[in-house]
Formats: C-alpha cells, structure tokens, sequence
C-alpha cells in the first residue's frame, strides 16, 4: 500500500515567478480618451491628459491638438480667455513646466536645430502660453516662487525654488524673444464686441507695457543672484534698458497691423505706447542695435 503512495516526482512551484505574473504593472487610462489614440478630441480630454502627469508622446499629441486641431474641430482656442483655457494654461504652467522644461531646455541648447521632436514640443509648449492669458499665469508663478524662495529656511528647499524661478523665467524669455509679440496679443484677440477688445488690450497694456513683467523678472533675477556663488548675467527681460528696447521694436513691428485698421475704427495704439513711455528710460534706447 505503500508503494502506491510513493511519489514519482517533487516539484516546486517558484512562488516570485508566480507574483510577478501577478504583479504586471496595468497603465491607467486617462479618464475620457478614447481607445488608444494618443490625441485627446475635445479640450475637456487634453485638460485630463494633462492632469494625469503624461509621457513625452501623450504631451506632445495634447499641445498638437490643442494648437492645431482644437480651434478647427472644437472652436477652442487657448489663446482666447475661457475658463477651459484658464484651467489648461494653470496646469501647463504649474505641472508641466517644472516637470519638462527642464528637459526641453536642455534639448533646444545641445542640439541648436529645431527639427528635433523636443524641439517641436518646445515650440507647441510656448505657443500655448504666448497670449495674455498665459503671461499673466507666469506672472502670477514667478511671484509665487519668489514669495516661497523668500520663505525658504532649508538650503535645499530654497534650491529647488531658485531652480524653479530660473525656469520660468527662461519660459518668459522665450515666450517674449523677438519683434512679433505685441503684434501676435493684437492678431490674437477674440474680436467679438469692441468693449471686449479694450478691456483684453488694456490687460495687454498693463502687463507688457507697464513694466509688470520688467518688475518680476528683476526680482526673480536678484533671488537667483543671491543664492548663487557667482553673480550670473542678467537676463534682458530683468534689464530695463534692454526692455525697453525690446517694447519700442516690437511697438514699431505692431504699428504697421494697426495701419490697416479701418478709418473710424477704434485705435489701440495711444495706449499703450503712453504706457511704455512711462517706464522711464528715455533716451537710453538705440532701437537698431539689440
């Protein structure tokens, strides 16, 4: 009877081999993205995206459809105040920037060309933000991170915000470089009543032309100066002579759009070049050289 019990062979079951199988990592769906397209197909999908901490590839599909595809199958344009836009630019600039720009900026400097797909996503990055509404979000982040750098007892605390600063920072740089900025605000605006153009270009004038992102930038500037071992070159943005320039330029580019406004029509122009002139700069500006 015992040699009936007697067994052939011993196996052993292998208990991680069979916990790995167990444990195969599941990715999480986006929360309303459709099958497995990697482009959301309405504004309210890119903001999840977003949200969701995506890859490199889901990113760059969301700033494709948000810059290209959107304003044609959405009528949605990020440049245009909404409160989607709002929430989609606060999400860019507060998750998005710290977690990629890093990379992107890194990219951009040791490959000098643009046709690289970081580069790309460099540039869509940007184009979401280049309106009012998202000059002003960096605005509002710069002085967050000031405050917060201000605050900052622990040195690698304070690291990570000085860090921060200089990103955002690099992102108005970009965000501004060039003669065409004032002229795109212009293009740009949603033109549905005339007292809703004057009350977005009088934002417009307040911001650009007021020096609020003159002010911000040099107090970024002279926190990241502060805690570093070496004074570092001031960025233009930071620069009020530079900044001027910059404004008188990009006022002559904008002046020549506005000529063709129809006679009768309302001129933006007084405005804000008697804003800009309030800077107090005067005389110091040679617009030829930059």
């Amino acid at each position: 009877m015992e040699d009936l019990l007697t067994p052939v062979s011993t196996a052993y079951k292998n208990s991680k081999a069979e916990l790995d199988e167990i444990l195969v990592e599941v990715q999480k769906p986006v929360q309303g993205l459709s099958g497995s397209s990697l482009q959301p197909s309405t504004p309210e999908e890119a903001l999840d995206v977003l949200r969701a901490e995506p890859d490199l590839e889901k990113l760059s599909a969301t700033l494709k459809y948000l810059i290209n595809d959107a304003p044609s199958t959405s009528k949605f344009h990020i440049t245009h105040p909404s409160p989607i836009a709002a929430q989609i630019i606060n999400v860019l600039v507060s998750n998005i920037i710290p977690t990629y720009w890093p990379v992107l900026k890194e990219t951009s400097r040791s490959l000098s060309g643009t046709n690289s797909k970081n580069g790309l996503q460099r540039r869509l990055l940007l184009s979401c933000l280049r309106s009012i509404s998202g000059l002003n979000a960096i605005m509002a982040r710069l002085k967050a991170l000031i405050q917060a750098t201000k605050e900052a007892n622990k040195n690698d605390s304070r690291h990570n915000h000085v860090e921060a600063l200089e990103d955002h920072l690099d992102v108005l740089d970009n965000l501004l470089r060039g003669e065409a900025l004032i002229s795109h605000l212009w293009k740009d605006l949603p033109f549905e009543t005339v007292a809703k153009q004057k009350a977005l270009w009088h934002e417009v004038t307040v911001v650009v032309g007021g020096g609020k992102l003159l002010n911000g930038a040099a107090e970024a500037t002279s926190l990241i100066n502060d805690a570093s071992a070496q004074i570092r070159e001031t960025v233009w943005v930071a620069n009020g002579v530079l900044y001027s320039r910059w404004i008188a330029r990009n006022i002559i580019h904008w002046f020549h759009d506005i000529q063709k406004l129809p006679e009768g029509s309302w001129n933006p122009f007084p405005e804000l070049f008697a804003k800009s002139t309030q800077l107090g700069y005067h005389g110091k500006i040679p617009i030829a050289n930059s």
